[in-house]
């Protein structure tokens, strides 16, 4: 009988099937040697993918298996059309309950029938069930959402990627992919679903009660998730003894229910703190799990990222309050380590990773029709032929991107180095109309709130939220092209640690952000990762749809891409960029000083932390925790040193990447990690295995768009109603 390690080879080498399943058959656990036990687990995850693909086979013949009544008992008959029986065939064989058997039907006629290239990867073992089914839930014909040839192409440019994928790294890409390859089609479908929206309660089995949101606009979903994360970590560090999903889920009860109404942050806060519930005790506190006490340890860390960019923040609201809007760097805790709020962690509760804190009211500002559902600041849609409605009528615009025109000057306030106040009207220089977007009516900045009574909780920077405006809300992180924002493709943007957003919802989501939120270019490769990134001291004359103060946030970053063909292309052709012109010069100028600001990155190697300009560049070029499989933003990762900055690493950008608190300790658990070029990251785990990382394209690769010919199209529209 061959050796224990013999077999291990033979095992990492063979396609699943009935080979290897004799040979693992012949491996007990407790015989493999350290080293090898990874190859061992992989070849039985290989080995599960190739069952499952049989075990959905089966169910697929079954569902075309004739009854065997008056049939011998080695007949072979099979429908043409499905048996009605099926499903509780299969349930009764396994013992599933009938919606447990109808569900894993579905998914297989989906995969053997609809999606062969999908069905032959998990038989192969190179895709697991889990990423099999990601790709049928967002590929399966049988919704009708796409063309056959838009299916074959994604799978024809996913399947291959999805083995170095997570499912979620997967979801999200295709999810951009599918946005990218017919924007008009799912940008309508996006609008019928918001049309649909409502809120949902309902009963749990242990008493219970839950209470979502459906169908919401992702940009406003994201600042409000934005602000109740920063309001629970204050509440938390103040010393509140629940766990930060806990104070999230009263924060927004309370702010539903009408518990705080009226109340400013501060107030919100002294009442949390003055009435935790009951079930929240300390002791509740100190049984809760390893993984909150480490977020809240992470989010005090003096070397996470929220340190190492206070002087970037600084920085980029001394250049952009010069010009007109700056990064909002006030935080609730008054604390000046974490002035951003971009390194504290998420509270784990709603999957979210907010920007830049900043005391705010998320009240919304997005216009109805256009797919914002928020009331009380006018409507806008945007029809297909490019003309704009705000509730009256149709209002000229000129391309989809063009809808953000005009150079933001420095108001008197900006220039006297003050920050404008919130509830003023609009800076000095600027119209109060902008005539792309509204029609023509003047558009006030809303009445300013109150200044509110009561002092808020001590220690945690209460007078910042005296006389804070009504209607200010979070800011969120947003990344987009910057031809998309000029109207010359329909690229997706993005919301980091929630998805792609179509171009329109991001054209509008960068409008509301252009005062208080951090700009920033990125200008990329042909395979677009970063050649170099800054600040943008500049901002268009943007003024979404609609009545009110929907441009100022506090916090929030906007990130604008471009390629070097693109700079060229822009920087020539004024016309084509408008009242973009004056960000296209300032891109342009700096990447005329790129030697400068590339020596710049290195300029201070012993110092602790990584600062200013070299924390941006790794934020930006990393994109995300440089830990395996981590999709953790970098705005919300500690930046570490490669090489221990005690044991003499440098603070270069070939010896920093951001690290989420889970990886950030795995160096100190056995992990070793090296950067042998900046970006690329090598880790060996304690097991001897090596894992490459390096973060995604600042811009990725997406399919051109792929509409069906005009008269071809036989999918339902997706904007028509149902009765």
């Amino acid at each position: 009988m061959p050796g224990v390690v013999e077999l291990i080879d033979q095992a990492v080498h063979v396609p699943p099937g009935p080979e290897l399943s004799a040979l693992l058959a012949q491996l007990p656990w407790d015989r493999v040697p350290n080293a090898r036990l990874v190859e061992v687990l992989q070849a039985h995850s290989r080995q599960l993918a190739h069952a499952q693909a049989r075990l959905f086979a089966g169910m697929a013949e079954i569902a075309r298996a004739a009854p065997v009544a008056g049939l011998p008992d080695d007949a072979v008959v099979r429908t043409r059309e499905d048996v009605e029986w099926a499903s509780h065939e299969i349930a009764a064989a396994l013992t599933w309950t009938p919606t447990t058997a109808d569900r894993e039907l579905d998914l297989s006629l989906v995969l053997v029938r609809g999606l062969p290239l999908v069905f032959a990867a998990l038989e192969q073992g190179l895709i697991d069930r889990g990423k099999a089914t990601v790709i049928a839930d967002h590929l399966d014909p049988g919704r009708g959402e796409l063309t056959p040839t838009q299916i074959r192409r994604l799978c024809e440019r996913f399947v291959p990627l999805a083995p170095r994928l997570t499912a979620g790294q997967l979801s999200r890409r295709l999810l951009t992919a599918i946005q990218a390859i017919d924007p008009d089609y799912h940008r309508r479908r996006y609008r019928r679903g918001l049309r649909e929206r409502g809120v949902v309660l309902h009963l749990n089995r242990n008493g219970t009660a839950t209470l979502v949101g459906e169908g919401l606009p992702p940009d406003e979903a994201a600042a409000a998730a934005a602000r109740l994360d920063r309001l629970a970590e204050a509440a938390r560090r103040a010393g509140h003894p629940a766990r930060l999903g806990q104070i999230t889920a009263d924060l927004y009860l309370g702010m539903v229910n009408g518990s705080f109404h009226g109340l400013t942050e501060a107030q919100i806060l002294d009442r949390l703190l003055a009435h935790p519930r009951p079930e929240d005790t300390a002791t509740a506190t100190a049984a809760t799990s390893d993984d909150t006490a480490a977020e809240d340890t992470a989010s005090e860390d003096p070397a996470s990222e929220d340190t190492a960019s206070e002087d970037t923040a600084s920085e980029d609201t001394a250049d952009t309050d010069e010009i007109g809007g700056g990064i909002g760097t006030g935080d609730i805790t008054g604390d000046a380590t974490e002035a951003t709020g971009t390194g504290s962690t998420s509270t784990g509760s709603l999957g979210i990773d907010s920007a830049d804190a900043g005391s705010a009211n998320p009240i919304s500002t997005t216009p109805d029709s256009a797919g914002f559902g928020s009331a009380g600041f006018g409507s806008t849609g945007v029809g297909s032929g490019g003309a704009v409605t705000d509730g009256t009528g149709p209002v000229e615009a000129r391309a989809a991107g063009e809808e953000l025109a005009g150079e933001e000057p420095a108001s008197e306030a900006s220039a006297a180095g003050r920050a404008p106040d919130p509830a003023s009207a609009s800076p000095a220089g600027e119209s109060q109309t902008n005539e792309s977007l509204t029609s023509g009516r003047p558009t006030g900045t809303g009445p300013a709130s109150p200044t509110p009574t009561g002092s808020g909780p001590v220690g945690i920077g209460a007078d910042r939220w005296r006389g804070e405006p009504i209607g200010v809300r979070d800011g969120i992180e947003l990344r987009i092209g910057l031809a998309s924002l000029l109207g010359c493709d329909q690229r997706p943007g993005e919301i980091p640690g929630l998805g792609p957003i179509n171009a329109e919802i991001a054209r509008l989501a960068v409008a509301r952000q252009r005062r208080g939120a951090g700009w920033q270019y990125a200008i990329v490769d042909t395979s677009g990762y970063l050649l170099l990134a800054g600040p943008l001291r500049r901002r268009p004359r943007v003024r979404p749809p609609g009545a009110g103060p929907p441009d100022r946030v506090r916090g929030g970053v906007v990130e604008l891409h471009l390629t070097l063909a693109e700079l060229a292309r822009f920087a020539a052709d004024p016309d084509l960029t408008g009242d973009w012109a004056g960000i296209i010069a300032e891109i342009a100028q700096q990447w005329a000083d790129r030697h400068r600001l590339w020596r710049e990155l290195s300029m201070n190697p012993r110092t602790r932390y990584a600062r200013g300009a070299l924390a941006r560049h790794v934020q930006v070029r990393d994109r995300t925790c440089i830990g395996p499989c981590c999709d953790r933003s970098s705005r919300r990762s500690q930046l570490d040193h490669t090489r221990d900055h005690a044991h003499g690493g440098d603070t270069v950008e070939g010896n920093i990447g951001p690290g989420c608190w889970r990886h950030h300790q795995d160096k100190d658990r056995g992990w070793t990690l090296t950067q042998p070029e900046p970006g690329h990251f090598v880790w060996i785990s304690p097991l001897g295995r090596t894992y490459r990382t390096r973060g995604g394209p600042v811009r990725p690769d997406l399919p051109e768009p792929e509409p069906p010919a005009e008269g071809t199209d036989r999918r339902e529209d997706p904007e028509a109603e149902h009765g």
